[in-house]
């Protein structure tokens, strides 16, 4: 809004003549500069609840506080049997989620206010667990939707980008049905599975 309102007032003060090439070559800049401006210093297009936008890629990302120690919190994530491929190293934690079911209930939902393409499918992607002391960061990329059975749709296993479901088509923004729904029930579900409890489990005689 800034560099519109500097283009208004730069055109405004301008005498009344015929605009000189250095004068329209300024104002072309100015406008083809704009879509860069307004992403933020991350790159960052948007965001709701967790999820964020960025390079025409969707992720989801939340930091979580924690008591565990780095050992532990791996003990955890491999109990929990949540990833598969696990890679540990330096403080890291990757590896590929399993197949896990949308807590549509708890997010406040029923199966029939919840979006079909949730309904329909299995979210897989990529997920990384970085570890510092006091805490733990969850990211997951590469998010893709595998259809669980052929209906009029798509086929059984058709695998689609969570961008075509969450971005509007200008490529720019999360769709609002995105926003209210189905970025909510993916959060809550993500943050649900994501959240181990600081104590170990003991075993009771």
């Amino acid at each position: 809004m800034y560099y519109l309102e500097s283009l208004y007032v730069y055109l405004h003060n301008l005498k009344p003549k015929i605009y000189t090439m250095k004068t329209i070559f300024i104002c072309v800049l100015l406008l083809v500069t704009l879509p860069a401006v307004s992403q933020n210093k991350e790159g960052i297009q948007d965001s709701t609840f967790n999820f964020k936008y960025s390079n025409g890629a969707v992720y989801w990302q939340r930091i979580f506080d924690t008591k565990l120690s780095f050992d532990q919190l791996i003990g955890k994530v491999k109990d929990s049997d949540l990833l598969n491929n696990i890679d540990v190293r330096e403080n890291k934690i990757r590896g590929n989620l399993n197949h896990i079911v949308m807590d549509y209930k708890g997010a406040g939902y029923t199966l029939l206010t919840m979006p079909i393409y949730l309904r329909s499918s299995e979210p897989n992607c990529f997920i990384s667990i970085d570890f510092k002391d006091g805490a733990y960061r969850v990211t997951a990329t590469n998010i893709v939707m595998i259809w669980k059975e052929t209906d009029p749709l798509f086929k059984k296993d058709k695998r689609i980008n969570i961008e075509d479901f969450a971005i509007k088509t200008n490529k720019t923004k999360f769709k609002e049905t995105f926003k209210q729904k189905g970025g909510d029930i993916f959060n809550y579900t993500f943050d649900k599975l994501f959240r181990f409890k600081d104590q170990p489990n003991e075993k009771k005689w």
